[in-house]
């Protein structure tokens, strides 16, 4: 498998320094997740409790009575929170997070600082080049991490070595397709539901995220996109976007979301190389490596992209907002049932013999 370049590498390193300057994880109302009824909702497909996490769910399943586990580690920590939640409920004696992002195992570092935290230990590490010590960590978790990963061949054999006999890979991940490239079906079901519904629902909570990404990003990525622009023949519709959009704000009508695309993996590999770069190749490659126990889909086929920018409107206290999202909960249900759609998130739980 081909590794990402140095330059790739830096420009995945850099992205992720952004967001975590940008505070992507602070609830804005622009990702699905920032709704309680969403994370509810996960918890209950994770664990059968919608007042569990996943995290939770696997520690009481998997782990009681073994803890603290001497050694465990953190794929793709980010700012630590993982590992923070682990220190809480006692899991490990020494925990060892690697991320590529600087700032974001800064804030990590110093998060754990400030709560006295003993035993967590960061790295600054490309999981693609990841190296464990053999036969050394009793669990390892990875939560949305393995779809950043283009070598994953070589990393789940650092995991499988790195385990003991009987050790743990802890797994909450997007498994859909790579690039977020959604067959036709796919999307066509998002943009039916969407146009479910009304306009309030629908205001674009980020009409200057562009603008934003721009500011923040250096002049090569924002050259190298308008190159990849030209070349994919998307400039126009592109300055249309900006132009409807700059005409809307003038006359002060709110931007609406009117549809749902695939985004231009040539646009998502410039900012983020690493985003979705494999992902729907995880669970063919997972059992391979180690013995899956138990795979809870997730779903998130329609309401990821679905509810991209607009789920805060959501949040309103506003009289058929709670009913519009169950009833978005019961379509996405039913279009999995019916094999119309299918689970794009997936909480594993695998095993080394």
């Amino acid at each position: 498998m081909k590794r990402p370049s140095s330059n790739a590498l830096r420009r995945s390193a850099a992205h992720w320094d952004r967001q975590a300057q940008a505070g992507w994880k602070l609830s804005t109302g622009i990702y699905w997740t920032d709704l309680p009824a969403v994370r509810r909702r996960l918890n209950q497909k994770a664990s059968g409790d919608p007042d569990v996490d996943w995290l939770q769910y696997v520690v009481t399943r998997y782990l009681a009575g073994s803890t603290p586990l001497n050694r465990v580690v953190s794929l793709g920590c980010g700012e630590g929170t993982l590992e923070r939640k682990l220190a809480d409920m006692g899991v490990f004696r020494r925990c060892d997070g690697y991320d590529i992002a600087k700032l974001n195992l800064q804030r990590a570092v110093d998060a754990a600082t400030a709560r006295q935290i003993s035993g967590l230990f960061y790295h600054q590490a490309d999981l693609n080049e990841l190296h464990l010590p053999p036969a050394s960590a009793q669990a390892v978790f990875a939560e949305s991490a393995l779809h950043h990963v283009a070598n994953l061949e070589g990393l789940l054999t650092q995991v499988r070595d790195g385990l003991t006999p009987g050790g743990w890979l802890f797994v909450n991940e997007y498994v859909g397709p790579s690039r977020f490239q959604f067959p036709n079906r796919q999307l066509e079901l998002m943009n039916a539901a969407l146009r479910l519904l009304p306009e309030r629902c629908r205001v674009c909570i980020r009409p200057t995220a562009n603008a934003d990404r721009q500011n923040a990003e250096s002049m090569g990525t924002t050259f190298a996109r308008i190159v990849a622009a030209l070349r994919g023949g998307q400039m126009l519709g592109a300055i249309r976007r900006r132009l409807e959009r700059a005409v809307g704000r003038a006359r002060g009508a709110q931007p609406l979301k009117s549809n749902v695309r695939r985004p231009d993996p040539r646009q998502l590999a410039i900012s983020d190389p690493s985003e979705a770069v494999r992902s729907a190749e995880i669970m063919q490659l997972l059992p391979r490596y180690l013995t899956v126990v138990e795979v809870k889909p997730l779903g998130g086929g329609l309401l990821h992209f679905l509810l991209d920018d607009i789920a805060g409107n959501l949040l309103r206290d506003v009289p058929g907002n709670a009913s519009l999202l169950d009833a978005l909960f019961h379509v996405e249900d039913a279009l999995m049932e019916a094999g119309e759609l299918a689970s794009d998130f997936a909480m594993v739980v695998a095993r080394k013999a």
